[in-house]
């Protein structure tokens, strides 16, 4: 018969139950030939071998407390889980909610961003007095390209005066609605300047009275070379006298306005026998 050591048991749930069972069990175990020496394997061999032992010493009561043990054990597990899914949806939302201010935070800026460098160039879009400024001050020699687009008449009237005054500048776009008044502010400069060889003032730019302040500067201007008034529909037959008279010009695109090119071309060819 196999001896079972009588300290058996001191971690497992009702081991002082165990403890007390074993000089009965040695009683009951002849048959036994395998040392017992888990408290655990010892009471489930008793329940099934002699169930009427645990009922005297407390048996159902441990077992109640084994049961009760598991219970607890498993509501902790869940309830470990549910704090794991709060503590999850409240990170997602954290997460959710930072995204969201990141985004407003990138739209504000694109929305108040004006300027825009590029390599050899500049693009301004509605922008300040003091956005301006900035800009002239960081002009180089390889920024020969500038492009405005819906600015104000204040902005036109101190910024293209200032920019022509340069030698940097080759290229210049507008795309802003420029009044009679807005081209006579800077038309001193431009009939004097020495750098631009590309004018673009397009799309619902200028018209008639326009065009005529424009021209009459351009006359004295010896560099410029490439004049764009396209898709400017204000612009009419009452601008070809005022147009022909820039036939040294390499370039003069008028499409989708409202005047007849070969009117335009006739005056020019007129004008230039008559030199």
């Amino acid at each position: 018969m196999a001896n079972v050591p009588s300290n058996v048991g001191g971690s497992f749930p009702g081991s002082s139950l165990v403890s007390s069972s074993l000089s009965i069990f040695r009683d009951y175990s002849g048959q036994l030939q395998t040392e017992i020496t888990d408290p655990s394997r010892l009471y489930h061999h008793l329940s099934r071998v002699a169930p009427e032992l645990l009922d005297e010493y407390g048996g159902h009561d441990a077992e109640r407390e084994l049961e009760s043990l598991k219970e607890l054990s498993e509501k902790r597990l869940q309830e470990i889980e549910k704090l794991k899914l709060k503590l999850k949806k409240n990170n997602d939302s954290l997460a959710e909610q930072e995204s969201t201010e990141a985004s407003d935070t990138d739209t504000s800026i694109q929305e108040d961003e004006d300027v825009k460098w590029f390599q050899n160039g500049v693009r301004l879009f509605n922008p300040s007095l003091d956005s301006c400024k900035e800009v002239i001050s960081k002009l180089e020699d390889k920024h020969e390209i500038m492009v405005l687009i819906a600015s104000p008449s204040e902005i036109i009237q101190f910024l293209i005066p200032t920019i022509l005054e340069r030698k940097a500048i080759k290229q210049l776009t507008i795309y802003s609605s420029l009044s009679p008044e807005d081209i006579l502010s800077f038309s001193s400069e431009l009939s004097t300047n020495k750098s631009l060889t590309s004018l673009q003032i397009i799309h619902n730019s200028i018209s008639d009275d326009g065009v005529f302040v424009l021209a009459q500067a351009l006359q004295y201007n010896e560099t410029l070379q490439y004049l764009y008034l396209n898709d400017n529909p204000d612009i009419t037959s009452a601008s070809a006298q005022s147009l022909a008279k820039l036939y040294k010009l390499s370039c003069l695109n008028l499409d989708n306005t409202n005047i007849d090119p070969n009117e335009v071309m006739d005056l020019m060819e007129s004008l230039m026998q008559d030199q």
